[in-house]
């Protein structure tokens, strides 16, 4: 944030899906901001008032940091927003100079803002006092020269310094002279022409920057200016930011750059133009995807900014999740007493979803006991009872956070979207069949566009795009605690859709996840053992460890009661211990199965058992990495 005066300053736009912590991480940089002497700034929160017009935003904006004082930057004035601003309050139905100029010191007295959003301000009075008429600011502030001032105001002459000052901006700006400018910007916003309309909100945003550009050309003011906007996809938000954006493109050749760096939060994706394209859409050409908030920067912006007048402004950033890290320390924090921690199990469920993880972490704090969090009690924590604040009585997790993380979509898309958990593959999901009641309307966005604007949709190396973990796996467990019926048709439809056999051994498993020594079960451990073979032959084993990891990622309807139970057959050949492996491998890939991870015994004893058989080198590494402690991968469960 510090100034250095040809520093161009991009519209970050910081995306997230709901529960993400974008609220959080804008009141974090408010506070640290309200701690600097040397930094103004404004936080505002766009979704509390959705019907602000840009001018109206331009004028608060303009009025708190005018109104602010920070010890070590000088005072800042706004003149020709003031002036826009003010015109655009007043009632300008008139072409008559006088009567405009009446009107604009009728509005000196007025509040025009909403209501609420002048509370804890000074007056507007003071506003135009010391942004339009300087010189005589320091009177507003000797209380017993305060009626003079009122007087002083009233006069002919005050008046024609206010509507001269900053006229001669608008008159070139506009390409006119005089009052017939003002009259020119009122025309503008009442026009039915919504370009128009526009065009006036990019005028004010443009005499906003200029003024910026001004006040920090001269005196000390050693920061830039910091506009945080959350929630920004709201109607004004959006407006607004087309407008700064406009208004920058129209004067980003002129000396020096403004001062202002904007921040602003969004749950779905604004439509941008050309160069950045929403995550969950394969890029074609010089389209991107978002930078990740670990790697964004000003240096990266500059690297990677489009080319067009507009779009160079904007900066895309897609908030990152917590890591394991960050949920074993926030653990620390909720439950420093805690004596197994269960940060790991939160993590893999929720592969760091802010909101997701502290949910999950205050109801294990409820569930614990003298002895602990039992495993019973994390194997059922979806089912658990969550009470939200301020609800007057709990309902089931799973429940809770589905209607959170997807309010507002349809039940129709919500039922689509809920088959979808099923699989990883979500090309083969989008073709399973859709019940009549659930297909999508017309003029509806389909699931995908809801899923891919609200940032649910993940890109998972160069062509592979999946749901976030955490939300396939509430809807999975939703689809779970459904119909077995349902169950059963859903994964046999992606079997006979599926094209590899190992997809459809996967599916086929999922399908008869209720009988899990059936012959289902048989088949795919006959196509493991032979597969075996064939690969070893060939000098493939990390191939066949894939295979096991892709078929044994089938999700278990109801988990058997241990990790233990599942494994129980007797080893004394090849496939015995393969059909082991594939019994332990599915339990320990879910959390909800195998909380604590205890399966890694027997996935360590069964690669050392087929490395004895068959002296290949790479099982035993296989087992020594497991032995070692290999952690479970969020993103990789349940293929």
């Amino acid at each position: 944030m510090n100034r250095k005066p040809d520093q161009e300053l991009p519209i970050v736009l910081l995306y997230g899906p709901r529960g993400s912590g974008k609220t959080s991480l804008v009141d974090s940089l408010a506070v640290r901001s309200a701690l600097s002497a040397s930094l103004p700034y404004l936080r505002f929160d766009c979704e509390s008032y959705p019907a602000m017009e840009v001018w109206q935003m331009v004028a608060y904006f303009s009025r708190a940091i005018a109104g602010g004082r920070w010890a070590q930057s000088r005072p800042i004035w706004f003149p020709r927003a003031t002036l826009g601003t003010l015109v655009l309050s007043a009632d300008m139905a008139t072409g008559d100079p006088q009567q405009i100029e009446d009107a604009i010191y009728q509005a000196i007295t007025q509040r025009y803002l909403p209501a609420g959003l002048t509370e804890n301000l000074p007056t507007f009075v003071d506003q135009v006092r010391e942004s339009l008429v300087p010189s005589m600011s320091w009177l507003s502030r000797v209380t017993f020269l305060q009626p003079l001032l009122d007087w002083a105001l009233t006069t002919r002459k005050v008046k024609h310094a206010i509507t001269r000052t900053g006229m001669g901006y608008y008159g070139d700006r506009m390409g006119t002279t005089g009052p017939s400018a003002l009259t020119e910007l009122v025309r503008l916003r009442n026009s039915e022409d919504p370009v128009e309309r526009e065009r006036a909100g990019r005028i004010v945003c443009e005499a906003l920057l200029e003024d910026m550009a001004q006040m920090w050309s001269s005196g000390w003011r050693p920061c830039n200016c910091l506009l945080l906007l959350d929630n920004a996809d709201a109607a004004s938000g959006k407006s607004f930011l087309r407008a700064l954006a406009a208004a920058k493109a129209a004067r980003y050749t002129r000396d020096p750059a403004p001062p202002l760096a904007v921040l602003a939060t969004s749950r779905s994706w604004l439509n941008l133009d050309g160069h950045w394209l929403c995550p969950g859409y394969t890029p074609q050409g010089d389209r991107r995807h978002p930078t990740s908030s670990g790697r964004a920067g000003l240096a990266d912006w500059v690297a990677t900014r489009a080319t067009g007048r507009i779009d160079r402004w904007w900066y895309p950033v897609l908030l990152d999740d917590l890591t394991r890290d960050d949920v074993e320390a926030l653990e620390s924090v909720l439950a420093p007493h805690r004596t197994r921690t269960c940060a790991g199990f939160v993590y893999e469920l929720t592969a760091g979803h802010p909101k997701g993880t502290r949910m999950l972490l205050d109801v294990i704090g409820q569930l614990e006991g003298g002895a602990g969090v039992s495993e019973d009690s994390l194997r059922g924590i979806l089912a658990a009872e969550y009470r939200e604040p301020g609800a007057p009585a709990g309902r089931p997790m799973d429940t809770v956070v589905v209607e959170d993380l997807l309010r507002g979509v349809p039940q129709n898309l919500l039922n689509q979207i809920t088959r979808w958990s099923a699989t990883r593959d979500l090309s083969a999901a989008r073709n399973l069949p859709t019940p009549p009641g659930d297909a999508t309307l017309a003029g509806q966005p389909d699931a995908w566009t809801t899923l891919a604007e609200s940032f649910w949709l993940v890109p998972r190396g160069a062509s592979e795009t999946v749901l976030h973990p955490w939300l396939r796996r509430v809807l999975l467990h939703r689809l779970s605690s459904g119909p077995t019926g349902a169950w059963e048709s859903l994964y046999t439809a992606l079997r006979e859709s599926a094209q590899v056999e190992a997809a459809r051994r996967c599916y086929d498993l999922a399908a008869h996840a209720d009988a899990p020594d059936g012959r289902a079960v048989d088949e795919a451990v006959t196509f493991l053992t032979d597969e075996f073979s064939r690969l070893l032959a060939q000098g493939w084993p990390d191939e066949w460890i894939a295979l096991l990891e892709r078929v044994g990622g089938a999700p278990l309807r109801r988990p058997p009661d241990s990790v233990a139970v599942a494994a129980a057959h007797p080893v004394g050949s090849a496939r015995a211990i393969i059909r082991n492996l594939l019994s332990a491998r599915r339990v320990w890939a879910d959390p909800l199965a195998d909380p604590w991870g205890t399966g890694t015994g027997l996935l360590v004893a069964g690669f050392f058992g087929l490395a004895a058989l068959t002296e290949v080198g790479r099982l035993s590494q296989e087992a020594m990495d497991l032995q070692r402690g290999r952690l479970r991968d969020p993103w990789e469960f349940h293929l």
